[in-house]
């Protein structure tokens, strides 16, 4: 069952069952905050790669938003494997492409200038696949992060001590 969320007479609906994205908000995203009211969220993403071989990958998925008077616009986007990553060289597409798969995966950059809500709204072929091993497995990803992204932001708004002030 997808997850809704309601904010100021707004009813979100993500794609993603509820008991995920409350265990990924909390577990696999974190959110900075700057004082010119941009965020810089962090959506870490364990799969495993592709066919028969099984092994995990570890993944950040780093979002930079404007601040919401500018709608939360996504103005930076990287994709890479986290520090431990031990899977990434194993799978398929790394192994026939080496580190131009790689640095594929950190220059394609879905949704850049859309804002936050809009990028919940996307509807990208996909593939849930475990790997990134092709554009629609990593745009399963991609939208996974920002619907994630999005549920804890709106979980944090909410809160009443209002956004915390990293720098």
């Amino acid at each position: 069952m997808s997850a809704p969320i309601s904010k100021e007479n707004e009813t979100w609906i993500y794609n993603l069952p509820e008991k995920a994205l409350v265990k990924w908000a909390k577990e696999n995203v974190i959110l900075d905050h700057f004082q010119d009211g941009s965020i810089e969220a962090q959506f870490r993403f364990v799969g495993s790669t592709c066919g028969f071989t099984g092994h995990s990958i570890d993944f950040e998925f780093r979002v930079k938003l404007s601040s919401l008077s500018d709608g939360r616009r996504v103005t930076k986007t990287s994709c890479r494997p986290s520090a431990n990553d031990r899977g990434a060289v194993q799978m398929c597409a790394y192994i026939t492409h080496s580190d131009q798969f790689l640095k594929s995966i950190n220059a394609y950059h879905p949704r850049l200038g859309e804002t936050l809500d809009a990028c919940i709204l996307w509807a990208p072929e996909i593939i849930p696949a475990g790997c990134l091993c092709n554009e629609q497995a990593l745009n399963h990803k991609w939208r996974n992060a920002y619907q994630t992204i999005h549920y804890a932001i709106s979980l944090k708004e909410k809160e009443p001590c209002g956004e915390a002030q990293n720098q």
